[in-house]
């Protein structure tokens, strides 16, 4: 549906009359003509008289779909367009019902154009045009935050007014949005509607229970590669199994050179520069966003428009894969004025040194030129410094410099560290060093800083390493149970395809720290499927890693309740040579709690007061005192943490009847 002076259809087929309306509703808005029609609906333009007079757009049902699921669809949009408060949203303004019994509701009038037609008519830049997208996808993740899906993003629901150099882009038709709240209860009643082209798979034929705000993720993907290539990625009436998805940048290399050069000239740019421009950032961006499965799309709008502000910062995309050149490409562009200088002091330099080979009597004017240019050359050294503190720590890091690193990050707080390939080693030392000191606020935070950096490396080299243990023990020793189960969801979204033994260890262990619902031990358990093949075809290159997995699927069947297996395992994991205490510990605990579920209280109490005098007897150097490289033959802070955290729930579980206390080691790490 679109309502505006350019892109209305001026139809006879629904008159006023026709659909039963009289010339005037509740005596202040009078019905001029009809403006178009949508999602059940016919749309009017009206005059409202009292208390301003204004011109107006008015919705009302249309003859014949009056029934309970489309009544329902009709109010859901009034009731949703209700919630909004958002200047890109069109907003409503009255409802009601004609005195035929016909239910209405008014809403603002906007004058204006699709927003494709909108930038190709007055040649807007890419740069212009995602600033419009931005504001687009601003009204959408309103919506999501008010409980809405829109369910039908497509240019024509997207208008753009020209407000004399403030363009105001405005998202219409709410007619087919389902409520969050209503999918999650599974009380929404769902019409098959929709526009194919801008349709996401799980949209199509889908339950209520399929459909969240990853759908209009889709769509807004759709959008935006609309609005940048101007064309569909597929053809109009494709649906998903038959789709066949070209990136932007390669639908322009096969598109006619006139065609081209018209999509060009709409965007001020030449045809080269334009597929140019597309390749790389963009090009991943909407491949991320118009993902075939959900679970590899954006989690949210917001996520979306964080992408495209990186984007236009010319910041590393997280859905481009990383790369030094591509990196190189990034830091050269944020900073074109220090590479430009420092390329001139270098040319300077050298025209000084050729100049004094070639004539002596300009040695001293050499001189003065080369001490100039070096004195230039320092000036930007000390600028760039300024803001590469965190790289500066990293090379210091890496040459085992710890004092002076420490030094230079004393003052550094944690939360200026922002995500980069320089700055892994650097949260990675500053955790390691809160978390030794007891500081579980300042460890955590390094550590969850620490993850998001390693999205800028390949999945599988995080996998196999040890950052996956950091974070986990330390959100929960410090308390934060709610980061720690949005760190896991993570984890899962990132490594749940992982064939890797030590990956599939870390995975299972650190996401069953705490009880997990149905949905994460379903993902876990090809992960412990793997584990349990090990363990069955022993590798000897595992070495002592099998009692980490037998540990791991130890804690997996007691998550799902096979609390004799989970014992079975508990006796695997103990009978495995050179056991370390703080394992020997944590998968005692995981027997207490399984005896006691069983009934047999008695080897419950025995398991714990065990476990509990290995953790209580752990010297402050077990604890505490570790290689920041991690080495399989020491004890590690985390793994005792892992045990704490398994012996406060162990406590909990068994209740009054347990005598033993909650460990404490807070004494011996400050």
């Amino acid at each position: 549906m679109e309502i505006g002076r350019v892109e209305l259809p001026q139809s006879t087929g629904e008159d006023i009359e026709s659909i039963g309306l009289p010339r005037s509703i509740a005596g202040r808005f009078q019905i001029i003509r009809r403006l178009g029609g949508g999602s059940g609906g016919v749309v009017f333009l009206a005059d409202q008289v009292e208390p301003i007079r204004r011109p107006v757009a008015i919705k009302v049902l249309r003859v014949g779909m009056d029934t309970p699921a489309f009544l329902a669809a009709f109010q859901r949009e009034s009731q949703a367009l209700a919630l909004m408060n958002h200047p890109n949203i069109a907003g409503i303004l009255d409802a009601g019902t004609t005195e035929s019994g016909r239910s209405y509701f008014v809403m603002e009038l906007v004058e204006g154009e699709r927003i494709t037609k909108f930038c190709d008519e007055r040649r807007y830049t890419l740069h212009r045009r995602l600033g419009l997208f931005l504001q687009v996808c601003s009204a959408i993740q309103h919506a999501h935050q008010k409980g809405v899906i829109h369910g039908d993003i497509k240019p024509s629901n997207v208008l753009v007014s020209d407000g004399g150099g403030h363009d105001l882009p405005k998202v219409l038709d709410f007619g087919i949005s389902l409520s969050i709240t209503e999918i999650s209860s599974g009380e929404a009643d769902r019409l098959f509607a929709g526009t194919p082209a801008y349709m996401s798979p799980e949209q199509v034929g889908a339950s209520n229970s399929d459909i969240d705000t990853r759908t209009d993720v889709f769509s807004l993907g759709v959008l935006l590669y609309e609005l940048l290539a101007g064309d569909l990625p597929w053809s109009p009436g494709a649906m998903p199994h038959s789709r066949n998805t070209l990136m932007p940048s390669e639908q322009l290399t096969r598109v006619d050179s006139e065609k081209l050069a018209t999509l060009a000239n709409q965007r001020q740019s030449r045809p080269a520069r334009l597929i140019a421009s597309l390749r790389g950032d963009l090009d991943s961006i909407i491949r991320t966003a118009t993902a075939e499965d959900r679970q590899q799309r954006y989690e949210t709008v917001n996520s979306l428009i964080a992408e495209i502000q990186r984007h236009l910062s010319d910041l590393p995309v997280y859905a481009h894969p990383p790369g030094r050149l591509y990196f190189t490409q990034k830091f050269v562009a944020r900073n074109r004025l220090i590479v430009l200088s420092g390329m001139t002091v270098f040319i300077i330099l050298l025209l000084a040194t050729g100049l004094a080979f070639q004539a002596f009597l300009s040695e001293r004017e050499a001189l003065r030129e080369t001490k100039l240019a070096r004195a230039k050359e320092s000036e930007l050294r000390r600028q760039v410094q300024a803001r590469e503190i965190v790289g500066k720590a990293a090379i210091l890091l890496s040459q085992n410099l710890i004092l002076e690193a420490d030094a230079l990050l004393l003052d550094t707080p944690i939360s200026s560290i922002k995500p980069s390939a320089e700055a892994t080693s650097v949260l990675r030392f500053l955790g390691e060093r809160n978390a030794i000191l007891g500081r579980w606020k300042e460890a955590s935070e390094c550590f969850v800083g620490l993850m998001e950096s390693n999205q800028l490396e390949p999945p599988e080299k995080t996998a196999v390493g040890m950052d996956l243990l950091l974070a986990a023990p330390s959100l929960l020793e410090y308390g934060d149970e709610t980061a720690y189960h949005r760190i896991r969801l993570d984890m899962l979204r990132r490594f749940a395809s992982t064939q890797h033994p030590i990956a599939a260890e870390h995975m299972v262990k650190m996401c069953l720290l705490r009880p997990a619902p149905p949905a994460i031990l379903r993902d876990l358990e090809p992960m412990a499927l793997l584990l349990q093949k090990t363990l069955d075809h022993p590798n000897p290159e595992q070495g002592s890693f099998s009692g980490w997995n037998a540990m791991a699927l130890a804690l997996y069947d007691y998550r799902r309740l096979d609390f004799k297996k989970a014992l079975t395992q508990s006796e695997k994991c103990q009978s495995y040579p050179e056991n370390r205490p703080s394992r020997v510990a944590g998968v005692k605990l995981v027997s207490a709690m399984a005896f006691h579920h069983l009934g047999q209280n008695e080897d419950a109490q025995r398991e714990l007061a065990s476990a509990s005098r290995l953790i209580a007897e752990a010297t402050p150097n077990e604890v505490v005192n570790h290689a920041v490289t991690y080495n399989p033959g020491t004890e590690t802070w985390y793994a005792w943490a892992v045990a704490r955290i398994l012996s406060r729930e162990a406590i909990a579980t068994l209740g009054s009847h347990s005598s033993a206390k909650n460990p404490d080691f807070s004494d011996s790490r400050k």
